[in-house]
């Protein structure tokens, strides 16, 4: 008996099956086909609502309610006119708050920092064999005291210096270098800050965090509160606060840097460089030749250093006399704008000076003159608009492309949505939007009245940039309320599509669910074919092998009736 389980399939047999599974394979054709066909229109609707989703970006931009609102005037600087051809002068960045106008700015005297350089030393790399005690920033006690009236303000004392943070620097009435305690009154409360002698403010222990992190912006403040700084001083509010500004002298205790006779003036200028030292009267040591050279670590007459030197042994380090009378005394800058005088500890990033400005001084300033411009610029209100008609040119076109039927001699094709009614719709509805003018606004009351338009083609553009700029220097509100109503309405029509609720984001949905339908559909369709195919491979070699049995039989009988014929 042949074992139909261990017998290969004629070709025949094979044909056989492979014909009827051909047949039975059409349904799972038309399955994948109808998956694929999901799986492209799921690609189409997640490129549009990516599109959509850009161009929605581009209308927050110009929308006023938005974090991101660019329709406004930027600032634009130019220095000229300096008094001397080829100087620098000066520099200058502003925020959009800065006041157009000119500003003669006539330097007379540039911030400098202070210095100190020591007598001409033994050696740079060998034991100087001194052997002594330099203090920095302080004498080693800290103290800390009011003037007589000190509204807002009880008491101030001495507290420690958090891990890793340095102490604030010595400051006193007495020699101008005071810290001013600021207190104002917001609609939160009572609010206050510690602003160093320079005017600016003093990073100090941030009570909203309570982490050990420090902050030089307003804190609230708590009647009758004892605030410690973490960096030396500590603050006690009275029970009734009162807004207004109160002068704290404070004598910071410093560091200590060991001399020992084994020190060579490379060996100093390591240790004084790693000494963590109080803030704002601190400095930084070098060596020049054989000199120890100290320099303060800021420019201006209020950041002159703190230091002495007690000697033990070897003496103290001289010191050289400067090249002619003041050269290394600290000094601070001194300037007019438009006649009015400044006096300033820094260079740079001078915030107070013209009201939105940042102000720097250049190092050619001294005895020369130049006009600071501050213009009135539009270029990011016009970029914000230009890329909106790139990205809505960009949609309507996807969408011109995507819903359109097309002839080739008797052939029609279909765009990917063009059996969607509705994307045709909103490409119209987005042109005739962008279009639409606003009767009930008072000022302007569409974007053709501000330069944007559309060609003869459907494609928006800001086709008059000086018209556009004319709308928004002389009447920014109405420019805002027109672009407001439109990109109002541009908006809504987006999010009809892209919401949470939108067109495009339910039948993704529905899609998701009929392309994960058809794919279980079709794995188990697969499965089924795998058993009907190797069922019929089972049955068609059972039929062959009982062929090949009746063969054998056939051959046998053949065999045995030949002989007895061949006997008679």
């Amino acid at each position: 008996m042949v074992d139909a389980l261990n017998t290969t399939l004629s070709s025949y047999f094979t044909n056989l099956v492979s014909n009827l599974m051909s047949l039975e394979r059409q349904p799972l054709s038309r399955l994948t086909q109808q998956r694929d066909t999901l799986t492209v229109q799921r690609g189409v609707y997640l490129d549009l609502r990516s599109h959509l989703n850009d161009l929605k970006e581009q209308v927050q931009a110009l929308m006023s309610s938005s974090p991101f609102f660019a329709l406004e005037s930027g600032r634009a600087i130019t220095v000229t006119d300096p008094s001397v051809s080829g100087a620098t002068v000066l520099s200058a960045t502003a925020s959009s708050t800065a006041m157009v106008g000119e500003y003669r700015v006539q330097v007379s005297q540039l911030a400098r920092a202070e210095q100190w350089v020591s007598a001409e030393q033994s050696s740079t790399d060998r034991p100087l064999g001194k052997r002594g005690v330099f203090y920095l920033g302080g004498m080693g006690t800290a103290a800390a005291s009011l003037p007589a009236s000190s509204p807002g303000v009880n008491a101030v004392s001495v507290g420690m210096v958090g891990s890793g943070l340095r102490e604030l620097g010595t400051g006193t009435q007495a020699e101008g270098t005071a810290y001013v305690l600021e207190i104002r009154q917001s609609e939160a409360g009572y609010e206050f800050r510690l602003r160093a002698a320079d005017g600016l403010a003093v990073a100090i222990y941030d009570k909203a965090r309570a982490d050990g992190s420090l902050t030089s912006d307003w804190q609230s403040l708590t009647p009758g509160e004892t605030y410690d700084t973490h960096r030396g001083l500590v603050i006690t509010f009275s029970d009734t606060p009162q807004a207004g500004a109160v002068a704290i002298d404070y004598q910071a205790a410093g560091v200590t840097v060991d001399v020992v006779e084994s020190d060579s003036l490379a060996d100093v200028v390591t240790k004084i460089n790693a000494a963590l030292q109080p803030e704002g009267r601190d400095l930084t040591a070098s060596m020049v030749g054989a000199h120890l050279v100290f320099t303060a670590r800021q420019t201006g007459v209020v950041h002159r250093m703190v230091v002495q030197y007690v000697a033990e042994v070897g003496g103290d380090w001289g010191s050289t006399p400067p090249p002619e009378a003041g050269a290394w005394d600290a000094q601070d800058a001194q300037f007019t704008v438009n006649g009015i005088p400044f006096t300033r500890a820094h260079n740079t990033n001078l915030r107070d000076v013209i009201y939105g400005v940042s102000l720097n001084l250049a190092g050619d300033a001294v005895g020369k003159s130049a006009t600071l411009k501050v213009e009135a610029d539009y270029s990011r209100a016009r970029s914000a608009v230009e890329a909106f008609a790139k990205k809505f040119n960009e949609v309507v076109e996807y969408l011109e492309d995507k819903t359109a039927i097309t002839k080739q001699g008797d052939t029609y094709t279909r765009g990917a949505l063009a059996n969607d009614t509705v994307f045709g719709e909103l490409r119209y509805k987005l042109l005739s939007l962008v279009m639409q003018r606003h009767e009930s606004l008072s000022g302007y009351k569409s974007l053709s009245e501000v330069g944007v338009t559309l060609d003869s083609n459907l494609r928006l553009s800001l086709t008059d940039p000086s018209r556009f700029e004319t709308a928004m220097r002389q009447n920014p509100q109405a420019v805002r309320e027109v672009f407001d109503a439109v990109m109002g309405a541009v908006s809504a029509e987006l999010d009809r599509f892209n919401g949470s609720s939108g067109y495009l984001t339910q039948s993704l949905s529905l899609l998701d669910r009929q392309i994960g339908d058809l794919g279980s559909d079709i794995t188990r369709f697969q499965t089924y074919l795998a058993d009907r195919e190797a069922m019929l491979n089972q049955q068609y070699a059972e039929i062959q092998a009982q062929l090949i049995s009746l063969a054998y039989a056939q051959q046998t009988w053949a065999s045995i009736y030949g002989s007895v014929n061949r006997l008679f």
